[in-house]
């Protein structure tokens, strides 16, 4: 299921000071933000490279601690329209062979994501997931734990995972760390969330993938 950053630099100014002059101290508006990710290189024309920015929707649970949540840069019909819109975020594509349709492809990502955690104990794991992850009838009754923003980084060493013409491994996977508000006002916690799935080509081709999944809150404010 494949629904399933910016690096924030802030320049600080430093005021000189002679020998006859009291430090001063830097007022707010000399700090400034700037965001830097693929979209700020230059285009140099190779086009087994590309570069563009768009929306992201990831669903993330975890089976050992009955987490479900929401990960996304706008509201959208297969989340129930829920939650807030942070922006796209910025994709790296590199082409090995464009002339190959199925030809080794590498995808990379990064950015900042609306982020949603409902716990989810009282769902039915018995599929190896939340059933209640494909009706919006859990999402809009209850409210989440926690809500906020987070960094999202993903990466996709083949994304033609099905074909068996390589003999190789491929590894995607996708991570996200962040604050959230717990939504009864008591504070914050940490979001820790990390999927990786591996993909044998070849022989095992017809394997299934292994995968771990994790997504952890703490402290846990259950």
């Amino acid at each position: 299921m494949r629904w399933r950053i910016p690096l924030l630099l802030t320049l600080v100014a430093f005021v000189a000071v002679s020998c006859d002059q009291q430090p001063v101290e830097p007022q707010p508006d000399q700090v400034a933000e700037a965001t830097f990710d693929w979209m700020n290189n230059p285009d140099n024309g190779n086009p087994k490279i590309l570069r563009y920015e768009d929306e992201y929707w990831w669903q993330p649970w975890d089976v050992d601690r009955e987490w479900l949540g929401i990960m996304q840069t706008e509201p959208a019909p297969w989340f129930c329209d829920l939650g807030e819109d942070s922006g796209p975020i910025a994709f790296q594509r590199i082409v090995h062979d464009p002339e190959v349709e199925e030809g080794l492809e590498k995808l990379l990502a990064k950015g900042e994501v609306w982020v949603a955690v409902w716990d989810a104990s009282s769902c039915n794991w018995d599929a190896g997931y939340p059933d209640c992850a494909v009706s919006c009838d859990f999402f809009t009754s209850t409210e989440p734990i926690a809500t906020g923003y987070a960094k999202v980084s993903q990466r996709d060493n083949d994304l033609n995972a099905w074909t068996c013409e390589r003999n190789s491994t491929n590894v995607w996977g996708t991570k996200s760390q962040g604050q959230l508000d717990l939504t009864d006002g008591s504070g914050t916690v940490a979001f820790n969330y990390n999927y990786r799935a591996v993909w044998h080509h070849g022989p095992d081709c017809d394997v299934p993938p292994d995968y771990t999944e994790t997504l952890k809150i703490s402290p846990d404010p259950r």
